[in-house]
C-alpha cells in the first residue's frame, strides 16, 4: 500500500506535462503522402490513391506503403493505410 500514498516524482510530472503540451497543440503524425483531397476520396473502395516504395524490405524483396479509398465500413471517409 506504499505506493499509492508515494509522491509523483519530476520525471512522471515533466512526462505529463509534455503529454498534455503536445494533446493541446494538436500533435499531426500524417504525412503529407497520407492527405487526400475529396476527389481522391471518392474513387470507388480499395482503389489504391497513392503508392511508393519503401526502403528496407528484405534482400530479393520489395516493399511499398500504399494509401486505399476507404470502403465505407462504419468509417466516412477515412482512407486505408497499408
Amino acid at each position: 500500500m506504499r505506493l499509492l500514498n508515494r509522491r509523483p516524482s519530476q520525471a512522471s510530472m515533466l512526462v505529463a506535462a509534455a503529454t498534455m503540451a503536445c494533446v493541446a497543440a494538436g500533435a499531426h503524425a500524417q504525412t503529407p503522402f497520407y492527405i487526400a483531397t475529396d476527389q481522391e476520396l471518392a474513387g470507388a473502395p480499395g482503389t489504391i490513391i497513392r503508392a511508393e516504395a519503401m526502403r528496407g524490405a528484405p534482400e530479393g524483396a520489395a516493399a511499398y506503403r500504399c494509401f486505399i479509398a476507404p470502403s465505407g465500413c462504419m468509417i466516412s471517409r477515412l482512407p486505408f493505410q497499408a
